[in-house]
Formats: C-alpha cells, structure tokens, sequence
C-alpha cells in the first residue's frame, strides 16, 4: 500500500511504504516492529527491522463566544458578570491542561468612566469598576490566548479574536423638583416632577438598534410612584419633565421615577444584566390640612401674634413652587386686621379666590422664627418651633 507522506524503506533494491493511522489529537512516540520474510524454493528468510515513530504535539487554538453588547446601571460600583465568556475551549482532549488567558481593553467617551481597567477571568466572568455618578458608552476589545505554545506550527490565539462589542453605562434617573411640594389630602391634583434620564434615546436605548425589548419611539412606560401607590394619572412630558395626578393620602410622600429598560444576554441566551432603574426623591412631596405657619403683626403694629394657616380644601392644581431653601409670603385678613407672614424653609400654597384659608391667631405671642420643623405624624403634620412670650420668655408650640 501507498499513502502520501507515508515513510518508505528500501529491501534488497525493492521499494516499500509503511502505511498508518494516527488517534486524532494524540502524540507521542510508538515503536513499529517489521517483520520481512522472503519465502524460497528451499527455504524461508526472516529479517527483522523496529522504527520509533514519533508524532510531536501541535497546539489547537483556544475558542470562546461573547456577548453581542453589554449594558449596566450606574452606580453599581465593583461589579461581577458571569458567564461574560461562555463555550470557552482550550482544544481537544489532550489539551486539557492548558488554561484559556483573557485579555481586554476599554474605550469609552466619559473620562473616568471606569475606576479600573475590565479584567476577564479563565472562567469567563468580568469585573467592572464602575465610577460613581458616572454614565456613558463604550467599547470592549476581548483577546483570547492559552498557554499551549506556537512550536511546530501551533496557534495560541483564538481564532475569530479580538472581538469587540459595545458598552453602555446607563444612567439613573434624577429627580430634581417638584412642583406644587405641598398640597392637600384629596386626590386628582397635579405635581409635575422635574429632572433628568426619564426618557431618551440616550437614556433609555442600546447605542445601537439591536435590542428588539427596546421602546425607540415613545417612552411613556416610565412610572411615577407616590410612597410605592401609582399616580391616578401620568404624562410623560419629555426627558426631564413627568406629570403625576396625584392619589389621596396625608403626610410626607417619597417619589420615586422607575424607568424599565431591557437585558443584556451572553450568546447562550443567559441573562447576563438588566437595566431597569429607580430615582428616589426623599423630600418628596407632602399632603396635609396645614399650609402655613410663621408670625403675624397685630392691629396695633406693635403686637406680636403667632398664627397658624389651614386648607383650604382645594379642588384646582396648587401653583406654588417648592425648593430646599426656599422662603415664602403670605397675607390674609383675620378679625378686619391685615396680617402678613414669612415662613423659613416651608413653601405657602395659596387659597383659590372665594376659598381663603381659615386663621388661628394667638394674641401677645410672637414667633422668633418661622416653622422650626414639620413631620408626619399618623394621620397628621405636626408643626414645631418656639414662641416668646409676653416676658419675653421662650414658649414652646406644637400644631398639629
């Protein structure tokens, strides 16, 4: 028998070709043993020959699949991806003591995006170090080697590598304002709430148009939840603007905007993360009977009178406007005296014609300063501060 590069060995001037079949993916060296026997018409000849066949090892490139893009929330700080690398191979069977080595490089259009360089494990898992209050896109450049050696012929690099795919740090929503910050018990009112990322493409969708779970026309499913309730109504406005009906309730409420936003998937189908993000108003926005409080002047000038301001109880969207430092002005008409107020750190929200609010005066009693502090308390708002009296003496309040 013939076989091409077969190794060939010469009898007596006569040509012959040793023919074989290797294991796949083995190597080693054999011993062939050949015995040759020429048969005459008076007798046999036996001749022996041995030859040590050796088959060196020739390294088979390593392989691994990655995912198609890779989306995160901000904030997430240090961060774990498993299964980021999936089918990871170092070769056949009898390569199996090689160890798959991951390299990977990051491009990204925020500095300091990231606090680290990414860093991918043998396992296929990658770590993240995302840079607080930071959000942006980038790339992931992943090279894939093993240790098996390049020697005659070898390939140590994946093949199909470096891949690159897409990074996209998204952003959380911020919840900046709101508008009325007081109001009454009775639901229907409106609170238009002000901030930033509520719905965009930036802000809402892969850098590219591949994910199917992605809404790029309309963002309207972001929702508005007072103290974890859904508003009777909302309207997505724009990116930075969404209006709230609000429900009924009493006290202090925490807004909180939670933006949907989809999934990233390694290449076996896996979730790998999700997107979907909440912003947090604490301050959030408070439903009582009481609007004001501060200090009033009495009908002489020179008196100085406590007062407290309640309801009224509005039907219409309230206008005032709310901030942290805020400060505020109010006048009504009390026993045919005019009295007028300032409040330090309250917002007024003021009565609707025909619709004043009611007034409780305390003659002889002045007010230092205005609302000291303001809680929920069960089903009311307690107002505290301090008064001093007629001797000039502190005077403690409670309203509630």
């Amino acid at each position: 028998e013939t076989c091409t590069g077969c190794p060939q060995f010469n009898v007596g001037g006569r040509m012959g070709t040793l023919a074989f079949e290797l294991t796949p993916f083995a190597y080693g060296v054999s011993t062939i043993e050949i015995e040759l026997i020429s048969i005459g018409e008076f007798g046999n000849v036996t001749s022996n020959f041995q030859i040590d066949l050796i088959v060196l090892p020739v390294n088979n490139p390593p392989s691994a699949t990655l995912p198609d893009f890779l989306g995160v929330v901000e904030g997430s700080g240090v961060m774990e991806v498993p299964m980021f690398a999936t089918n990871i191979s170092v070769g056949p069977e009898n390569e199996q003591w090689q160890q798959a080595m991951f390299s990977i490089q990051s491009e990204v259009d925020t500095p300091f995006l990231l606090r680290s360089s990414p860093v991918v494990s043998f396992n296929g898992s990658l770590t993240l170090n995302l840079t607080d209050e930071r959000h942006g896109e980038g790339t992931l450049t992943v090279m894939l080697h093993d240790d098996g050696g390049r020697f005659v012929g070898g390939q140590s690099a994946a093949l199909g590598f470096p891949k690159t795919l897409p990074l996209k740090v998204f952003p959380l929503p911020r919840v900046v304002s709101l508008s009325p910050c007081v109001g009454p018990v009775n639901a229907g009112w409106t609170v238009t709430v002000f901030g930033q990322y509520f719905g965009s493409h930036y802000s809402r969708n892969a850098p590219w148009s591949l994910l199917n779970n992605s809404n790029t026309s309309t963002f309207e499913d972001v929702a508005v939840l007072v103290d974890g309730m859904p508003c009777q109504r909302q309207v997505f406005v724009s990116d930075t603007q969404l209006l709230c009906d609000m429900p009924p309730g009493r006290g202090r409420k925490t807004i909180d905007v939670h933006v949907p936003g989809g999934e990233s998937l390694s290449a076996n189908g896996d979730v790998l993360s999700r997107w979907n993000r909440t912003g947090t108003y604490a301050s959030g926005v408070v439903q009582a009977d009481i609007y004001y409080a501060g200090g009033a002047t009495g009908v002489t000038n020179t008196e100085e009178a406590g007062l407290v301001a309640f309801g009224p109880d509005m039907t219409v969207q309230p206008v005032a406007s709310c901030a942290s430092s805020s400060s505020s002005n109010a006048s009504t008409t009390a026993n045919n005296a005019t009295t007028n107020s300032s409040a330090e750190g309250t917002c007024a929200a003021p009565s609707r014609p025909g619709q004043p609010a009611s007034l409780s005066v305390v003659p002889g009693v002045g007010l230092t300063r205005s609302v000291r502090a303001i809680m929920p308390f069960q089903d009311r708002v307690v107002l505290g501060g301090s008064f001093l009296g007629g001797a000039a003496r502190p005077l403690s309040y409670l309203v509630a």
